[in-house]
Parts: structure tokens; C-alpha cells; sequence
């Protein structure tokens, strides 16, 4: 996944200068990333939205790894496989998971700003950082804990 973002940001940006706002279109890999991120794992898998019908409180909590993880519409969903969100090949790209943000009236007001912040940070990252895998003081490589917490936010558990 890095090696082929680097590649894109290699092709379409200048060397001179970080990738910016304005590289966003020739940059869908990039984008592509963003939208597995967000589906792959949401940081929340649960929604909250409380609505008022008729001087009823109606409190909706949709489950948005449910949603995300389904396998009509993302095939083997624990995998992290970017490309699928890249059109080609005659095939439909699968959704932007925007039910992450939750919905309707009830959406989070600041997913603009999480999506874009977030990008340019991906961006970024790519264009400066090469990742791998952390070693121990012998050399040895230390796996990484694929397990993650359950409960209202989501995080890597540690053993």
C-alpha cells in the first residue's frame, strides 16, 4: 500500500514541494486509503442520534461496523484493500464510507474537516516517511496486535 502511494505521489507531485489541497484530484490512490482507513476500522463502531417525533425521544444506534464490514458490499471485509474504492477495469468502485460520520441530521458536523485533515496528513506522510515494522534490541521484527478493543471507541489492544 505505501510503495504504491509513494509511487503516485512520486508520478504526480513535485519533488520540491509537499503534496497540497490543490493535488487532490491526481491523487485517488491517496483517496483511496482514506476510505479503507475509515472503513476498515472505524474508530467508533457504534452511532449515536437521539431524535425527537411527536414529544417522543427516540434514541437510534445504528451499528456502523455492521455496516461497514458487510459483505455485499465490501467482499472479505477484514482485509485492508484500498483499490477497491479505485475505479477501472468496467468495475464500480465500492461507496465512501461516510456512515462512519453517522446520518442525516445526526451526521458529525466536522467530517469535512476530519476527511481533509485527514488526507493531507496521509499525504504527507507518504511524501516524507517510509514505515516498517518496529525491531526489538536483537534486530528481531515485532509483529503488530491486529486485535482491537470492543466496547464505545475502538483501539489497538495491547498484551
Amino acid at each position: 500500500v505505501q510503495a504504491k502511494a509513494q509511487a503516485e505521489l512520486d508520478a504526480k507531485v513535485s519533488a520540491t514541494c509537499p503534496p497540497n489541497f490543490d493535488n487532490h484530484p491526481q491523487l485517488p490512490y491517496i483517496e483511496a486509503i482514506l476510505s479503507e482507513v475509515l472503513r476498515w476500522n472505524p474508530v467508533m463502531p457504534m452511532g449515536i442520534c437521539l431524535e425527537v417525533h411527536y414529544l417522543f425521544f427516540i434514541q437510534v444506534l445504528p451499528i456502523i461496523v455492521a455496516i461497514l464490514q458487510d459483505e455485499e458490499d465490501y467482499p472479505n471485509p477484514i482485509v485492508f484493500k484500498a483499490k477497491q474504492f479505485i475505479p477501472g477495469d468496467g468495475k464500480e468502485p465500492q461507496p465512501h464510507p461516510l456512515a462512519v460520520f453517522g446520518f442525516g441530521r445526526c451526521i458529525c458536523p466536522g467530517h469535512y474537516l476530519m476527511l481533509n485533515s485527514t488526507w493531507i496528513a496521509i499525504a504527507s506522510m507518504v511524501a516524507t516517511l517510509s514505515i516498517s515494522k518496529a525491531m526489538d534490541s536483537e534486530g528481531s521484527i515485532l509483529e503488530l496486535s491486529d486485535t482491537f478493543t470492543g466496547g464505545f471507541l475502538r483501539s489497538v489492544l495491547l498484551c
